[in-house]
């Protein structure tokens, strides 16, 4: 008998479980991002901050980000220490800091968690000193300015001498990000278990696999919670996997097209789009390419001048149309022809460029459909179906809950007891551009006692299973 499968193993684990059963609370993104339900509780965005409440900043004095707001009246009951009525306002301390802006000191105590009775009646515009956001957006490095003054590679001009540079034409379309996307958030009531670190004691009878077993059905357990709770299906890439399903043996996949009507391109910002990361990406290969290898072909670096030439010429095409039109049929064709093209390429660096293109601009549409209509429009629902893999907001079993037991061992408190409570448990999310360190998750935690009185001001927070504001 396979010791892994040891029944006795499967029977205490669930014993185990079934005994340290606690309720709790999933908070979800819906996907995919239209028909979006109107919710007071979101990630991302403006909070709506009461008339009388200052941005929060830093113990140092820099504004913090704003995470997400709850509205506690959304949320299923199932604690009688849990106030129904109230919002939760969750800030932090971003990661990325500009180099004028080192004073902030990585001790700095920025995580807070707010209670407020009343929302203000408008959202509120951050200040203008806030740092820019870490987003998990996959982009290529943004194109150099100076490698654009290079000699051996772009004294690019478009046909009427206006340099490449000044022509914003680079990706992402904004250097810097200072607020998450805004999502919607949902919950519903499930069950949770311990992780095999925070269990009192290994089971009776168990043998050695007993914490193999324990995980395996705990990770089951919770997935299965998940979506049945919310009907969504399972992430199945973190931010950082290389899954792309625009890609095939190396070669570019176009998205499938649902009918000739709504043959790829469907929309004149996606040409825009995929020209500027195409030509950004070509100019970093080329530089790699000489950076790295002094035999580089120079027909290869021929070919990537010629072809950002190329993109050049398709972004100034397509901003002087209207964004959401559809393209004529002739250019459509011209378009995708010339994507395959680079597709076939027999230098690997650039045959793999078209499909990670494609990738990252049908992801970014489909995260700035949330907030776009129009854009919302123009992306048939397939898209939408191929991205769900990575944009997701349940990823396996990891999810962001609020109350019963953290999920995550290399992230939880070290040793919480019974008048711990888990208040909120954010987990790392590629559409809403969180990302929370290499544990993925931060926790924060309040004792019981406090909770009943609706007093946040000694709220713990842990990152990565590091205490995070430790004055």
């Amino acid at each position: 008998m396979d010791k892994h499968k040891n029944p006795l193993n499967r029977r205490k684990v669930i014993e185990v479980m079934d005994a340290h059963t606690l309720p709790a609370i999933i908070l979800y993104r819906p996907y995919p991002p239209y028909d979006l339900p109107e919710t007071n509780s979101f990630f991302g965005g403006r909070p709506f901050l009461p008339d009388n409440f200052a941005w929060p900043r830093s113990s140092r004095g820099w504004p913090l980000t704003f995470l997400a707001q709850i509205d506690l009246s959304e949320l299923p009951s199932i604690s009688s220490v849990m106030p129904m009525t109230g919002y939760l306002l969750v800030f932090e301390k971003n990661g990325v800091i500009e180099e004028e802006q080192k004073k902030m000191l990585p001790e700095d105590v920025g995580w807070q968690i707010f209670y407020v009775e009343e929302i203000g009646a408008t959202a509120r515009k951050p200040p203008d000193d806030l740092p820019p956001v870490q987003s998990t957006r996959k982009t290529p490095p943004k194109y150099s300015v100076q490698l654009a003054k290079e000699e051996y590679f772009f004294t690019l001009l478009t046909e009427n001498q206006t340099p490449y540079e000044d022509l914003h034409l680079l990706w992402p379309p904004v250097s810097s990000q200072f607020e998450y996307k805004r999502w919607p958030v949902c919950s519903q009531r499930i069950r949770s278990w311990p992780n095999e670190e925070s269990l009192p004691s290994q089971a009776d009878g168990a043998d050695s696999y007993w914490d193999m077993e324990y995980w395996a059905v705990d990770h089951e357990r919770r997935n299965s919670e998940a979506l049945g709770a919310t009907g969504l299906i399972s992430t199945f890439e973190p931010y950082w996997s290389g899954y792309n399903p625009y890609r095939q043996n190396d070669r570019p996949v176009f998205p499938k097209d649902i009918s000739e009507s709504e043959r790829f391109p469907q929309c004149w910002l996606m040409v825009e789009y995929l020209s500027r990361y195409l030509a950004t990406a070509l100019a970093e290969c080329a530089q790699t390419m000489l950076r790295r290898n002094t035999d580089t072909s120079y027909d290869a670096i021929q070919y990537i001048k010629q072809s950002t030439k190329t993109a050049v010429s398709w972004i100034c095409l397509a901003r002087g149309q209207d964004s959401y039109q559809t393209l004529p049929e002739n250019e459509r064709d011209n378009f995708a022809d010339w994507l395959t093209e680079l597709g076939n390429h027999d230098e690997r660096a650039i045959y793999l460029i078209p499909g990670r293109a494609i990738k990252a601009i049908m992801e970014y549409l489909v995260i700035d459909s949330v907030d776009d209509r129009k854009l919302a429009a123009t992306i048939p629902a397939d898209y939408y179906h191929q991205m769900a893999g990575s944009l997701g907001s349940i990823y396996i079993d990891r999810f962001s809950q609020m109350f019963g037991h953290p999920p995550e061992e290399h992230s939880a408190k070290d040793d919480y007891g019974d008048d711990d409570v888990l208040l909120l448990h954010l987990y790392s999310d590629r559409a809403a551009g969180f990302c929370f360190g290499d544990g993925d998750a931060v926790d924060f935690w309040i004792k019981r006692e406090a909770l009943e009185k609706l007093d946040f001001s000694n709220v713990e927070v842990w990152l990565n299973g590091w205490h995070a504001n430790p004055e």
